[in-house]
């Protein structure tokens, strides 16, 4: 018995797309499971010392305040400054535990003790450890948004 087989001429093109097909398949199925386990966020925080490193845990940040290039970071252990600007130690930090309340400062939400009404819309939060920082009419609707959602 004799096979029936036929040719059909390809062009370069239908090649390319052969191979092609299966790589941007795969590179879909990486993004997507990129996405399946979540955004990643920092659990520590490296501080530079003259002649140690120190790991800080994120849980225990009360808040962190700019100042230039660099911002201090208030931790329950003290303070330590850290060669990085505020926004893009904003987009590591979980924005379900940290919020900006200020262009120069973010707080972990867990340490706020209260809020009280301040002057031209502003309010001023008291953190449990004492400390007094200033929510901006501008991140008030941020703040409004992250408390509700979380209760």
């Amino acid at each position: 018995m004799r096979a029936n087989l036929s040719v059909v001429p390809t062009t370069t093109s239908d090649q390319d797309e052969q191979i092609k097909r299966p790589l941007a398949r795969k590179k879909l199925d990486t993004v997507v499971e990129e996405i399946k386990r979540g955004p990643k966020h920092i659990h520590w925080v490296m501080i530079k010392k003259p002649n140690k490193f120190l790991l800080l845990d994120v849980a225990g940040i009360v808040c962190i305040e700019s100042q230039g290039n660099y911002v201090r970071v208030h931790h329950e252990g003290g303070s330590h400054l850290l060669r990085e600007t505020i926004s893009s130690l904003e987009e590591q930090l979980n924005p379900r535990e940290f919020l900006r309340i200020h262009r120069s400062t973010i707080v972990q939400i867990g340490w706020i003790k209260e809020l009280q009404r301040w002057f031209n819309g502003n309010y001023l939060v008291t953190m449990k450890n004492g400390m007094q920082l200033t929510l901006t009419r501008n991140y008030r609707a941020n703040f409004r948004k992250a408390v509700y959602s979380s209760l």
